[in-house]
């Protein structure tokens, strides 16, 4: 249960951050196909970010329940596409790097 706890706090921390890089990318961006995609990338990864924290929080009070625990590692991987997703090719690489390690544990 701790676990479960700890690397959720991990994850949302890096997603939120990423979440806010997103955001600021967007304002700065003049193109505004890519800031409407940006804004939308990020959208995403707030509501995964949500959905992985509720999924945590089940999770971590009946950790015997096999179901509860594998929605929760569906949240996780659903977070990791819509980080993927939603980063940019210069982006993808060090933002999947700090979801990986802090989802290493999932």
């Amino acid at each position: 249960m701790e676990a479960i706890i700890v690397n959720t706090k991990r994850l949302t921390l890096s997603s939120t951050q990423f979440v806010s890089a997103l955001k600021k990318t967007a304002n700065e961006c003049e193109e505004d196909d890519e800031r409407r995609r940006l804004i939308e990338a990020a959208k995403n990864l707030a509501t995964s970010t949500s959905q992985m924290v509720a999924g945590a929080k089940e999770a971590a009070r009946a950790t015997n329940n096999a179901e509860k625990q594998q929605a929760f590692k569906s949240n996780v991987d659903e977070l990791k596409k819509m980080s993927n997703n939603a980063a940019g090719p210069q982006l993808r690489d060090r933002a999947m790097y700090k979801l990986s390690k802090a989802a290493k544990v999932f």
